[in-house]
């Protein structure tokens, strides 16, 4: 175990480890923001969001102690101390050895342990068995029986869709908890079961789809084909199993140890289940949907950017003048304040640039079910959303950012250096996969998105003006609360209290007016089914293009620009599309590999005899990689084979020969 956790950094030496178990005094996580481990809710840190801001809002997630374990009987209730207590203290274990660096896999933990207890304590309370008190009474058994329950038979799928199609014509209808007790299974089993057939139900029908289809035009497209199944799914059985096991990796810090390591009897789940289902990418958009998006998102900006800061320039002076006129108070009803809206209106100078837009009102005209009322015409607030999208998408085509690294770009991103007179964006990207730290850097954009981007930012600035307090650039976040609907219909005498600048726009929030965005600008569609994207679609899309345009350049160029902190990395991306460039690279990969005397390079039998071969010849490190790289082109010479590869686990790349023949 003292192996496994040496690649891992240690917040104390040994001695004071040692010191802190004994005396359960385990220090407070840094990503903790409430004062007290002993709290029942914790408060995290989000990815990205500084600690010291007094305003949280949107910034923080929660983790709480308070959670089912057997039926009525929750951690947190006093026979459960010792539970709580090793638990609680496992967490903390785990991230004094530096094996929790982001606060949600610390939540994650405890989700699975306290979900392990209630499936074996609700098996137990079915058979009149004593329920499970410490975590040293869960048994093998009881770890295989929660894997199990993450699979669905045949049998259980269709009793589950009998009883629904019997019973509601709605997905808001279903009663759950009625199904569990008709098919007598645990809570666990009923998540699979559920997952399964809602999935199943939500393609086929459509009162059954998520509530959220009632803002889209079109279903949606990238889900097209996608593999319907009952079996598990390999990263998550992976991932349940790896938090099991950290449950035994910290059994130091518990008074009653977990006794068993699940990674050594369940094998990353393949002791358990005979199939599973694979680790799906995330599906690729048609280029001609992205250029599509991007071509209208271009347009939009340049088209009507300038005029809605303008207009909403406008607006605030004219709202100023007509609260002053009718002096208007905090106390004013809310129907005076509707008509002073209409009023504002009305009166307000409309930029011309604008009428294409058919903006006809400036408060919320409660549209949204049917959601194409906006063809009747937009609101001031619709209209921002829109322009909210269009930078949303240019930045993620033009960037390859993340979701995160967009969300908490500050209104000063947009730089032009002062020594080469080019531009970047100043983004923070993750420092690893494994922190919740970002660093900040630079990456190269066009001078014109740099002058759009300054465009929108000020944009940000007149709404700030308007309906919160002042702040600097430097704090603002580019895409920030004021930019909602909620905020740019407020009532400006609010000021103050609801909104800011200093709080990221929310994910959901910036998805929901991309989709509207592929809507307003009529997408293209497919069998009636039109692409609505994700940020994640538009980075891998980049790093296709990107390679596939640049023939002289290598996968290291695009690796230092996705911000990957490995080749292999960025290798994953190229298994949607393994061009002949994309393999070129794969051969060079291995004879870099091949010249490190001391790396292992991951592969089948036959590469690594050419590079045992070769490492024969030769120690010298710029010959070595010449001469894998030319025994490579020897062996597909004589062979026919080419050099593919794949991804193992999520995590390394394994290279190997196939016949140029066979499919990828």
């Amino acid at each position: 175990m003292k192996n496994e956790e040496s690649a891992f950094k240690e917040l104390l030496n040994h001695n004071e480890e040692d010191k802190a178990i004994a005396q359960e005094d385990f220090p407070k996580p840094r990503w903790m923001i409430n004062n007290s481990v002993k709290d029942d809710v914790w408060t995290l840190a989000r990815t990205g969001f500084p600690l010291s801001n007094e305003d949280r809002s949107g910034k923080t997630d929660s983790l709480s102690f308070h959670r089912l374990i057997a039926p009525g009987v929750y951690l947190t209730d006093s026979r459960y101390i010792t539970l709580n207590k090793d638990i609680r203290n496992s967490i903390l274990y785990l991230n004094l050895i530096g094996r929790i660096t982001r606060p949600l896999r610390g939540r994650a933990i405890l989700i699975t342990a306290t979900n392990l207890v209630l499936h074996a304590n609700e098996l137990r309370h079915k058979n009149n068995s004593p329920l499970i008190i410490n975590l040293s009474e869960i048994t093998i058994d009881d770890i295989k029986d929660y894997l199990l329950s993450f699979s669905v038979t045949q049998i259980e799928f269709d009793a589950c869709l009998n009883i629904i199609h019997g019973s509601y014509t709605k997905k808001s209808d279903v009663d759950w908890e009625y199904i569990q007790t008709r098919l007598a299974v645990t809570t666990r089993k009923l998540k699979s079961i559920k997952h399964k057939v809602t999935m199943y139900l939500s393609k086929n029908y459509v009162p059954f789809r998520s509530l959220i289809w009632e803002k889209r035009e079109h279903f949606q497209a990238s889900l097209d084909n996608v593999h319907f199944s009952l079996d598990p799914k390999e990263k998550t059985i992976s991932n349940t199993i790896s938090q099991i096991e950290s449950l035994y990796v910290a059994k130091r810090a518990q008074k009653y140890k977990f006794s068993h390591s699940a990674m050594t009897i369940f094998s990353s789940g393949h002791a358990v289940f005979k199939t599973m289902l694979e680790p799906q990418k995330t599906k690729l958009i048609p280029v001609d949907i992205a250029l599509h998006s991007l071509s209208n998102s271009l347009s939009f900006v340049r088209r009507f950017g300038p005029g809605l800061r303008e207009y909403a320039s406008n607006l605030m002076s004219n709202e100023k003048r007509l609260i002053s006129h009718y002096s208007y108070t905090r106390d004013t009803s809310t129907h005076l304040l509707k008509k002073l809206q209409d009023e504002l209106f009305s009166t307000t100078n409309q930029p011309s640039s604008l009428i294409d837009l058919n903006i006809v009102s400036v408060r919320n005209l409660d549209y949204g079910k049917p959601f194409n009322k906006w063809k009747d015409g937009l609101t001031f607030a619709q209209a921002i959303s829109l322009y909210c999208a269009a930078m949303w998408i240019i930045l993620a085509s033009f960037s390859a950012g993340r979701s995160t690294s967009l969300r908490s770009l500050r209104r000063d991103c947009f730089i032009c250096s002062p020594i080469d007179g080019l531009f970047d964006l100043k983004i923070r990207i993750p420092k690893s996969s494994e922190r919740f730290d970002l660093e900040e850097v630079y990456r190269p954009i066009p001078d014109i998105i740099h002058d759009y981007g300054l465009e929108f930012a000020a944009l940000s600035c007149e709404l700030e003006k308007w309906k919160s307090e002042i702040t600097q650039d430097t704090e603002a976040y580019l895409f920030n609360q004021l930019l909602s609907a909620r905020a740019v219909h407020s009532y400006s005498h609010t000021k103050r209290i609801l909104y800011s600048a200093l709080t990221p726009l929310g994910l959901d929030t910036a998805n929901s007016y991309i989709c509207f965005f592929q809507d307003w600008i009529d997408s293209p569609t497919k069998n009636g089914e039109r692409w609505y994207p994700s940020t994640h679609q538009f980075r891998r899309l980049f790093a296709v293009l990107y390679f596939n345009f640049s023939h002289d350049l290598g996968l290291e160029e695009l690796s230092w620009f996705m911000g990957h902190a490995h080749l292999d990395q960025t290798f994953h991306y190229a298994e949607i599309s393994p061009t002949d460039e994309w393999l070129e690279e794969a051969k060079r990969t291995i004879a870099r590999i091949a010249s490190n005397l001391h790396k292992q390079i991951n592969s089948d039998e036959t590469i690594k005899e050419i590079v045992t071969n070769a490492r024969a010849q030769t120690n010298v490190s710029t010959v070595l990689e010449e001469l894998v790289h030319h025994m490579i082109e020897e062996h597909q010479k004589n062979t026919g084979q080419e050099v593919r590869f794949h991804r193992i686990d999520g995590e390394d790349i394994f290279f190997y020969f196939s016949n140029a023949q066979e499919e990828q």
